[in-house]
């Protein structure tokens, strides 16, 4: 039998479920780097220059991309159970994390565009609102992550129970990201209805 040779790139590759989770990550933080330059563009011309919150994103991002590649060489090597559960899970509820706050970012950016319409409120209740759901998850994942390192070192929780306490945390974070995301589709469609009022006024 012919043995392959050991290929120690193969090592440094994350997952196929981070690749995508990183991909996505980076879409979202696309959308709102985007966004926010639109609003500087509108409501803001002397100060549109987005080039330092552009370059952030793109640290951020590729800060993530070099944490996959470390955590993914350390958990395929010789390592226990329980330390490739807790860095693999982690890294992912990090990912969650931060598709929900650049989601809330996003319908901050949309929320002031559709307040630059003459007849809109500045939406201060809603933006008050966001404020407070976002820090209040931020909140419930620092204070998860601090109980998840706690046990993921003990034998109180097997990995099993371990899995599925990350995977509670992770269906929040899907509840909180769809919640947002219908915040952000309502006032989009509401910013392209006046953007067309104010088109069909202009003419």
């Amino acid at each position: 039998m012919i043995e392959l040779p050991a290929m120690p790139i193969f090592q440094w590759i994350p997952s196929f479920n981070i690749l995508m989770g990183l991909m996505w990550f980076f879409a979202e933080g696309l959308c709102l780097v985007y966004i926010r330059w639109a609003y500087l563009r509108l409501g803001l011309p002397e100060v549109s220059s987005n080039r330092s919150f552009a370059y952030l994103a793109i640290l951020v991002f590729l800060s993530s991309v070099a944490i996959a590649i470390f955590i993914a060489h350390i958990t395929n090597g010789p390592v226990g159970g329980r330390l490739t559960l807790y860095l693999n899970s982690t890294f992912w509820r990090f990912l969650c994390t931060g598709w929900v706050l650049i989601e809330g970012g996003v319908l901050f950016y949309v929320i002031e565009l559709t307040g630059l319409f003459p007849a809109q409120k500045k939406g201060r209740l809603v933006k008050c609102l966001l404020f407070t759901t976002v820090l209040i998850f931020f909140a419930f994942y620092l204070s998860f992550e601090y109980y998840f390192w706690s046990f993921s070192f003990q034998e109180r929780l097997k990995l099993l129970q371990l899995a599925n306490l990350s995977r509670f945390f992770i269906k929040v974070s899907g509840f909180m990201w769809i919640l947002i995301e219908w915040g952000v589709a309502i006032k989009g469609l509401q910013f392209l209805k006046y953007l067309r009022f104010e088109r069909e006024a202009g003419r």
